[in-house]
């Protein structure tokens, strides 16, 4: 009979982020050993594909569900904003903060 392709599970499916980081960092050490044959070379490649997306996911779902304490109410509730409003609104200090130290000012 032909040989089999196993099925393996969706990259991290139980795995915390923090554990598929150091699965991926574990794989490029062992890519960049170049140790492994070509065939388990591919394989370790595209797992690290798989469970790069993944990292990427948790960073992205995380980055949704951060807020910036922007201030305190009159009640003492407080005021926030989502991340991701804020993030070009750093970008571009960050531009201006470059601008000024090329020009010198």
């Amino acid at each position: 009979m032909g040989k089999e392709k196993k099925q393996e599970p969706a990259p991290s499916a139980e795995k915390s982020f923090e554990q598929a980081l150091a699965d991926l960092e574990l794989t490029v050490r062992q890519l960049e050993q170049g140790t492994m044959g070509l065939d388990a070379s591919l394989e370790a490649y595209q797992k690290a594909l798989q469970t790069l997306r993944f990292c990427y996911q948790q960073l992205e779902e995380a980055e949704r569900k951060i807020e910036l304490l922007k201030g305190v109410g009159e009640d003492g509730t407080p005021e926030t904003s989502p991340f991701q409003e804020m993030s070009g609104q750093l970008e571009e200090k960050q531009q201006q903060r470059s601008r000024r130290r090329s020009t010198g000012e």
